[in-house]
């Protein structure tokens, strides 16, 4: 399966976004969030990570690491 879109404005983001370190996004409010203390941290004992820490190659892995990250914030239990 390949994932495509009749969408013109989807593939021109897709495209743009390969480039991007999301830079733009640091500090930026989320219209309608709203903020919940808390204190996570997650163990790393390799390099500092910078920017962008992973990017999908093709459209279909973006895809398909969107529809896992769905999955895990709405295990089927929760639905």
């Amino acid at each position: 399966m390949i994932a495509t879109t009749k969408e013109k404005w989807i593939a021109e983001n897709y495209v743009a976004s390969r480039s991007d370190n999301g830079a733009q996004y640091i500090d930026q409010e989320i219209y309608g969030s709203k903020a919940i203390p808390c204190d996570i941290r997650y163990p790393h004992g390799g390099e500092k990570l910078e920017g962008v820490v992973s990017k999908a190659e093709t459209m279909d892995e973006k895809w398909r690491q969107a529809l896992e990250t769905l999955r895990h914030q709405n295990p089927p239990a929760a639905r």
